[in-house]
């Protein structure tokens, strides 16, 4: 509990300085930055590579002292002291050297003009480069209210440290008691413990004239244990007998403040283990949980994937059957259209042999005169046989049609068997194939 309080102190009383310092220190690094770009004559370098150097020490004084703050081990308070002092002091020497950087040429004789030995104060004011001002003025503000809020800091805790210490017992008795020596609140121990009385005085017989003192009512005489309170009451420099049992037992209440404080604060650092230990399960409990939901999303992925694949192959295969549908359509359509051509040819040839078989036969019957009754006869039959064509043509169209609606049919019951067993074996795929095309 002690090295909590002294840690809570330091921060109290050290925090706000050292950010002032390392604020002091950043805005002197701007400014410095600032200075040397807008500035190109500047006559000592020197100056100002030192009042960089000092101002990265201060800040790396201020850093290392926040740092000793903020761990939980208990640091000697004089190294964040000595810490602060040197990040002050720096910048207070870094402010020394930007006066060395405020004046661009020191005049000398031959920048003089003739018959003038001294600068005047417009000259020395033309010769301030600009930013100088301000950058004098805030650092000036900035460092002496850092060294105030410093003082401030600095008394506050020595009041504090001053406020802490017991108010009953001395500066040897707190120096020389341990506070594991804490005395037991049972009365049989503190009896023990307490130093024996000093042993009463004998008395001596008492002679006639004293026997006749003691009867008389007057006067009584004063037991040894009177005097010494009267003689205790007079003297004010001796404390009184039960000195020293207050003070066990402010001290032992004091011990079990303490060790009720201490078990409370215990309690609570547990409490506040078991909470993050609660949290980190729950967080671990969290990311099992999003590693089952991207797993679940993978597989989910996958099994679209092969969805889309498996529908992809079968809308495949459906442009296959469907092409070779169509080449067997063209097939039969080539077949069709070649019997349709060679029946007309061999109608054609067989009109041809008709009509040069009648020549023939006018001839050999000589050059008679046809007559109309003969020519009307030939075209009935030449129509009939027209018409007969025709209609046999038709015919077979119809047939075609016929065939191909089987094959269409034939074709679909094929396909919903081939989607609905896919177990067969080749054997059995090629009979079928053998039957269908035995059909066709």
């Amino acid at each position: 509990m002690g090295d909590e309080e002294e840690g809570d102190s330091k921060k109290s009383t050290y925090t706000l300085p050292l950010s002032a310092a390392i604020c002091i220190s950043s805005v002197q690094l701007i400014q410095y930055i600032i200075l040397v770009s807008t500035d190109d004559t500047l006559n000592n370098p020197l100056a100002l590579y030192v009042a960089l150097g000092l101002l990265i020490a201060s800040m790396l004084f201020s850093a290392i002292a926040i740092i000793l703050i903020s761990m939980k081990k208990s640091i000697n308070q004089y190294v964040i002291m000595v810490c602060c002092i040197f990040s002050l002091v720096f910048i207070l020497v870094s402010m020394i050297c930007i006066g060395c950087l405020v004046v661009k040429n020191y005049p000398g004789d031959e920048k003089l003009e003739e018959g003038k030995n001294k600068m005047t104060n417009k000259d020395f004011r033309e010769k301030i480069p600009p930013t100088s001002y301000s950058l004098l003025v805030t650092n000036g503000f900035v460092v002496i209210l850092t060294l105030i809020s410093v003082g401030i800091s600095f008394f506050k805790a020595r009041k504090a440290r001053r406020n802490a210490a017991p108010r009953y017992l001395s500066s040897n008795q707190s120096r020389t008691r341990s506070p594991s020596r804490t005395p037991t609140t049972d009365p049989e121990k503190q009896a023990a413990a307490m130093p024996p009385p000093p042993p009463e005085p004998k008395k001596d017989p008492p002679t006639p004239r004293e026997k006749s003192k003691s009867k008389s009512p007057t006067r009584s005489p004063k037991s040894p244990r009177d005097k010494s309170d009267s003689r205790n009451r007079r003297d004010n420099k001796t404390p009184p007998r039960n000195a020293d049992k207050e003070r066990d037992r402010s001290r032992s209440d004091k011990d079990r403040r303490d060790r009720s404080r201490s078990d409370k604060d215990r309690k609570e650092r547990e409490r506040e283990k078991e909470r993050d230990r609660e949290r980190s399960e729950e967080r671990r409990r969290e990311k099992e949980r999003d590693r089952e939901r991207s797993e679940e999303r993978r597989r989910e992925k996958e099994k679209a994937r092969e969805r889309e694949r498996s529908e992809e192959r079968r809308r495949e295969k459906e442009r296959e059957r469907e092409k070779e549908r169509q080449r067997e359509r063209d097939r039969d359509r080539d077949r069709s259209r070649s019997d349709k051509t060679r029946d007309r040819d061999r109608d054609r040839d067989r009109d041809r042999k008709d009509r040069d078989r009648s020549r023939s036969r006018s001839r050999s019957r000589g050059s008679k005169p046809r007559s109309r009754m003969d020519d009307r006869d030939k075209d009935r039959d030449q129509d009939k046989r027209e018409r007969e064509r025709e209609r046999e043509r038709e015919r077979e169209r119809s047939r075609e049609k016929e065939r191909e609606r089987e094959r269409d049919r034939s074709r679909k019951s094929d396909y919903k068997k081939h989607d609905n067993s896919r177990s067969r074996s080749r054997g059995e795929k090629r009979r079928s194939k053998s039957r269908e095309r035995d059909r066709r």
